[in-house]
């Protein structure tokens, strides 16, 4: 039996269609807008997308080169955050 990649809810997509151009500007990839995996390891790094992070309902607020908000329906905001950025709990040394 083949391997069917995860699809991607149809409300979640809808809802990062719209706001795709946006993402995309700020520096994101389609790769890192679209993985439908969650668990997703290469180079031995868990890489989801932002697609495998949302769910029925869920909004996107603020897309920065950084981070994407993710709008539950109970209002709670989520981060999803760049793979390839420094990540604010990341500490980086003075000489870096």
């Amino acid at each position: 039996m083949d391997k069917q990649a995860p699809r991607v809810n149809p409300q979640a997509a809808a809802r990062i269609r719209v706001r795709e151009a946006e993402a995309l500007a700020v520096g994101w990839t389609f790769e890192q807008l679209w993985e439908s995996r969650f668990w997703n390891i290469t180079n031995g790094r868990n890489r989801p997308g932002l697609a495998a992070t949302m769910r029925p309902g869920d909004k996107l607020g603020e897309i920065t080169e950084n981070y994407i908000e993710i709008i539950l329906k109970s209002g709670v905001v989520h981060r999803f955050y760049h793979p390839d950025r420094i990540q604010p709990w990341e500490k980086v040394s003075a000489g870096a």
